[in-house]
């Protein structure tokens, strides 16, 4: 599937990119935490090369093999599954990369504005021929100099500032310069284009060399002004002038032939492929990234995998133009997607058979694709067992080794092999690379979840180390025993204690096991945060463990602390002012559609059978007992009615679980509070049914 991302708006003019291709925004990420990845959703990229992987990660993955990084910068360890941002900053730390990262901030025609200003101040300071008044007055202009690529205007008043004074001829080359240069950034291209052309036999080698560069800039941008539709996408080679594509095409291999080292070489072969791309030009394209792919260019190799796909991968048919294994490889991983019924053509058996002579170099790389496709697209997981044979007890693994052994013991988990849980502990000793263990030990941990290990999992000594792995564990399907051996357990991060407290407070109060309550609330250690965001419990910073011991909120229904009301029900579980407080306190504090109401797929970590016996507390369900209860105090049948209501309000959607109730019966409850009790507080303040 294309990557989704929203258009980028042209501000500064160089380019607005054509809207990606193969990777997605993160606005679809999902929470399902296994390996088998069938779909992209933005999140959940692995160290295994897969359909579900963002096409950056494949390419930087496959990339980081032939030519491996010091490890010196990484987190050697990082998680099973991650973001895109997660691994491009691991690999090659960029501490200016966001939203406008690269490739974004490279396009913009703004973007050299700073590094243009230290190149000038330092060539008019060495220049001979111009007066120390002039070179005071040329640096101060172009440093007042600030571009508004947006917009037009500007040009005139810089050429009015920048002539003034400036008489030796020396001086007036780089004045001529600065014409150019700021015709250029507000976007005056034919203007900027004389300008720099006139320089050509400048006596100065900076303004010489820098002029050349320019003039084929400028016709690059000037070719980009009609290269975009109105929603930002890229329209194509026929909505560009490619009489002016070629020029710039001309002026920057005139700039390469005269100055092959020149100050400027490594930006004018990159800008070359921003020419192959307006003229629709993909075998040259093509050609390009592959000498990048070799380790000739200078771009970082996550950049080069954001311009890969970016440029070139969409414009591609079925990925063969590419030419190349590395790219066709993540070309063919794209098209093993589930698409979800969307009507595209996965990448067949026979289409794979039809590549092989691009990958006679590689053919590890080759059989990798045939089991992938084997497994995600046919179905068939007994044949990666028969195509990647068992090496799990390597010493060390590159991405692709560790692919081809990490997708046969998730085959071997398909075909339910007995041996699976032992392959993927063979498989830990060599997994080194970052991100490598996390993934295994997310395989293993899923295997004896469902083996009835859990305990295992969480022993002195296990060999789930993952945090991720074992919070996510803790909070949907461990019981109040092993909850309570973690929270206390000082060997693991505090966070993951935090996580093993909150589950087990929350879950013995909400499921009725009130004495237990009681008793865990004892666990909670000295200034323990009680409030805090815990929606997600792995994301939140400090979960509010102490809000439980500290009794929460308090709101307008006059209820003892929760510790009391628990203490009451351990003794009489009937009682109605305990029940109404108890669903008082998970209302207040915000436990009405909160993480643990939703449990995880089937085939997820975390999907089996919660360990805990009972289930969670509906308000709803309390309300409707006290209500049809005509021997509930009258504050207590009140109130009930006036919450039920209010279990509608205002979206009327039910927000306090339980099996809902119609309209009809929410107007009932309404008409009974007003008629019984229509002194009450409640009853005054009740104004609609939903």
């Amino acid at each position: 599937m294309l990557r989704c991302l929203a258009s980028l708006l042209l501000v500064f003019g160089i380019v607005l990119l054509a809207q990606p291709a193969e990777a997605s925004s993160d606005f679809s990420c999902g929470p399902g935490y296994t390996l088998v990845q069938r779909e992209y959703n933005g999140c959940n990229n692995s160290a295994i090369l897969g359909p579900g992987n963002d096409t950056r990660a494949n390419l930087l993955l496959l990339m980081h093999d032939a030519h491996p990084q010091s490890a010196s910068r990484y987190d050697k360890r990082g998680t099973a599954l991650f973001e895109w941002r997660s691994i491009r900053s691991n690999f090659f730390p960029d501490p200016d990369y966001g939203e406008s990262g690269y490739p974004y901030r490279e396009n913009s025609r703004c973007g050299s504005n700073d590094d243009g200003k230290a190149a000038y101040e330092s060539a008019v300071n060495s220049a001979q021929g111009v007066s120390a008044e002039e070179k005071a007055t040329l640096i101060a202009i172009r440093n007042k100099y600030e571009p508004e690529c947006a917009e037009f205007g500007m040009r005139e008043v810089a050429y009015k500032i920048t002539m003034d004074g400036i008489n030796s001829p020396a001086a007036r080359e780089f004045a001529a310069y600065l014409r150019g240069a700021f015709g250029f950034y507000d976007g005056d291209f034919v203007a900027a284009a004389k300008d720099f052309a006139s320089l050509s036999n400048a006596k100065n080698s900076w303004v010489r060399e820098t002029a050349l560069y320019m003039a084929a800039r400028t016709e690059l941008n000037r070719a980009q002004e009609t290269a975009f539709d109105e929603y930002g996408s890229f329209a194509g080679a026929k909505a560009i002038d490619q009489s002016i594509v070629g020029a710039a095409e001309s002026g920057f291999g005139a700039y390469l032939k005269t100055y092959p080292q020149g100050s400027y070489a490594a930006s004018a072969r990159g800008l070359l492929r921003r020419v192959y791309w307006l003229s629709g030009n993909m075998a040259k394209l093509a050609a390009s990234y592959r000498a990048q792919l070799g380790g000739t260019g200078k771009l970082t190799q996550a950049d080069l995998a954001e311009e890969i796909d970016l440029k070139l991968l969409p414009l591609f048919g079925n990925g063969v133009e590419a030419g190349d294994p590395v790219m066709l490889a993540v070309m063919d991983l794209m098209r093993m997607r589930d698409f979800g019924g969307y009507g595209e053509k996965r990448i067949t058996r026979a289409e794979l058979e039809s590549q092989r002579a691009i990958f006679a170099k590689q053919p590890e790389l080759f059989d990798y694709l045939l089991a992938a496709q084997s497994f995600y697209v046919d179905g068939r997981p007994a044949d990666v067992l028969k195509i990647i044979p068992d090496a799990a007890r390597q010493s060390r693994m590159s991405y692709l080794q560790f692919s081809r052994q990490a997708l046969r013991g998730l085959a071997l988990e398909a075909v339910k092999d007995s041996n699976a849980r032992g392959f993927w502990q063979q498989l830990l000793g060599g997994s080194a690379l970052p991100y490598q263990r996390p993934a295994v030990e997310l395989g293993l941990a899923m295997n004896m979840e469902r083996g009835n290990a859990l305990d295992a999992i969480f022993a002195t000594g296990s060999a789930i180390e993952d945090t991720d792995v074992r919070q996510i564990l803790l909070q949907n399907v461990a019981g109040p025993e092993l909850l309570r051996k973690a929270a206390v357990d000082k060997s693991r991060p505090a966070h993951e204690r935090e996580v093993a407290l909150f589950t087990l407070l929350f879950k013995r109060l909400s499921q009725g096991q009130y004495a237990g309550f009681v008793e865990d609330l004892n666990l909670t250690p000295a200034g323990a945060a009680t409030e805090g965001w815990f929606y997600d419990l792995r994301e939140s910073e400090k979960l509010p463990v102490g809000m439980f011991k500290a009794g929460g909120k308090k709101g307008e229904f006059a209820c003892p602390h929760v510790k009391d009301s628990a203490a009451t029900l351990t003794k009489a579980p009937a009682d109605i002012r305990s029940r109404l407080c108890v669903a008082e306190f998970l209302r207040l504090n915000g436990f009405d559609n909160s993480v643990f109401d939703t449990a995880p797929e089937a085939d997820e970590l975390g999907g089996t059978k919660s360990r805990f016996s009972g289930s969670a507390m509906s308000r709803l369900e309390v309300y409707k007992s006290v209500i049809v209860n005509t021997k509930a105090p009258a504050g207590d049948r009140a109130y009930a009615m006036y919450r039920a209501v209010w279990c509608y309000g205002p979206s009327g959607i039910n927000s306090c679980g339980g099996k809902g109730v119609d309209i009809a019966q929410r107007k009932a409850w309404y008409n009974q509070l007003k008629r019984e009790y229509p002194n009450s507080e409640w009853a005054k303040k009740l104004r609609y049914f939903w």
